[in-house]
């Protein structure tokens, strides 16, 4: 289990520059093979979980001083808060806060602790541009049936 004194920490902040090629390598990753990618057009809705999950960025950090295997776990949901659209080429920062821990119990995974976080992206203005909200459930126990087999 995940210490509850983790609870409202603040992580320190990551920098990150908004990459021009974000819309177009979305585009041409999910285009048939040799179509041609349409050009860079407006940041996609989910750009703060792409560039919170895009390298060490944002959760690799988090996920270590917690004592969570990133391999072991699943992202349950997502909000998105905008602001404004970041221009290309901008340099942002993000900073994660563990908004909550809690467990849930659901019959075919077992217990799971579910974590809570919250990513704010900031431009160089100190402007907040954009909140990412995403749970993730982490397993703790293994559900067993009544032959002792898991269920």
């Amino acid at each position: 289990m995940i210490d509850r004194g983790f609870v409202g920490k603040q992580f320190p902040p990551f920098s990150v520059r908004f990459p021009e090629t974000l819309s177009r390598d979305l585009d041409t990753l999910f285009t048939s093979a040799g179509a041609i990618a349409p050009p860079a057009k407006a940041p996609p809705m989910d750009w703060p979980a792409l560039l919170t999950l895009h390298g060490t960025a944002g959760l690799i950090t988090v996920w270590d001083p917690m004592g969570v295997d990133p391999m072991d776990m699943r992202l349950v949901s997502e909000q998105f808060i905008h602001f404004r659209s970041p221009a290309f080429g901008e340099e942002l920062t993000g900073r994660v806060t563990v908004q909550e821990l809690s467990e849930h119990i659901e019959p075919e995974r077992g217990i799971q602790e579910q974590v809570d976080l919250s990513v704010s992206f900031w431009d160089s203005s100190g402007e907040r541009i954009a909140l990412y909200r995403c749970s993730f459930r982490i397993p703790l126990a293994v559900m067993v049936t009544g032959s002792g087999r898991k269920g």
